[in-house]
């Protein structure tokens, strides 16, 4: 019977982004100093770059022991056994075999595999 072993949930990191000293003529930067200086590439004077924060998405994902003892990695919509072909949805829950997909709605291998 295959289980969960893990459950890694989604979370939420905020990143910031600039900062620091950039040239407005050749875009070097300088991201430790924050006073502006003369650049020492082209010798414009550098100006300063705004600090941001954007909060970026990491999606989770769910750790399945297969029957065959596999571990699979379910963080898609299906997820498939490299070892015996079995398949898994998203939190780790067996699916039925692929030849009785589409049964209830009429389709047929072919209609699911192309996505029609």
């Amino acid at each position: 019977m295959s289980r969960v072993i893990k459950r890694v949930p989604a979370e939420y990191v905020t990143e910031q982004i600039g900062g620091g000293v950039i040239c407005p003529k050749c875009g070097a930067g300088n991201w430790k100093r924050t006073t502006p200086e003369k650049c020492p590439i082209c010798g414009t004077m550098e100006v300063p770059d705004p600090v941001r924060y954007i909060k970026r998405r990491i999606p989770g994902y769910v750790e399945v022991r297969c029957d065959c003892g596999e571990t699979v990695i379910c963080d898609g919509f299906t997820n498939t056994c490299d070892r015996c072909g079995k398949d898994y949805n998203w939190n780790g829950t067996l699916l039925a075999p692929r030849s009785q997909w589409g049964e209830e709605t009429g389709e047929t291998e072919g209609d699911i595999i192309l996505g029609v």
